[in-house]
């Protein structure tokens, strides 16, 4: 796929499903206690989803937002060098989750500004684990373009 920016934003999607489903898993057993379809909620609407329909819009827009990174990812990558590409994704999504969290202490926005060692944890480790997705997830793609034989 030749497109950069259609391959950022496909694998930040893909990226973004794995991270959703991480942290619906990580809330779902009491380890995070704000799930990231709440605070997709929250920042575009200002409360929480109070129906399913609200719900899956706001995970809709979580991973829409995640496949925006991902287009950001891609167009970075060349200024990274791609040396070791497991280690610069993780340290992107690791990044990513670092100033979305200042920017909920900086706004006032209490899930996140007043968040459990566990939830920043989980949160963390989703992170992290979305930028190794996005990261293989590209080196598939750009495998496929060039029709590699791996």
């Amino acid at each position: 796929m030749q497109n950069k920016f259609v391959r950022g934003y496909l694998a930040g999607t893909i990226a973004g499903v794995v991270m959703a489903v991480l942290n619906l898993i990580s809330y779902t057993l009491g380890i995070a206690k704000v799930r990231y379809l709440d605070i997709a909620a929250i920042v575009v609407w200002g409360d929480f989803p109070e129906s399913m329909r609200e719900e899956i819009f706001a995970q809709v827009l979580q991973i829409a937002v995640a496949g925006l990174l991902g287009i950001v990812f891609v167009y970075l990558l060349p200024k990274l060098k791609y040396s070791y590409p497991l280690i610069s994704g993780s340290t992107y999504g690791a990044a990513v989750w670092v100033i979305i969290h200042t920017l909920g202490t900086i706004f006032h926005i209490p899930m996140l500004e007043h968040a459990t060692p566990e939830s920043n944890l989980s949160h963390l480790f989703t992170a992290m684990t979305y930028g190794l997705v996005l990261t293989v997830v590209l080196a598939r793609l750009d495998c496929y373009a060039e029709s590699c034989k791996h």
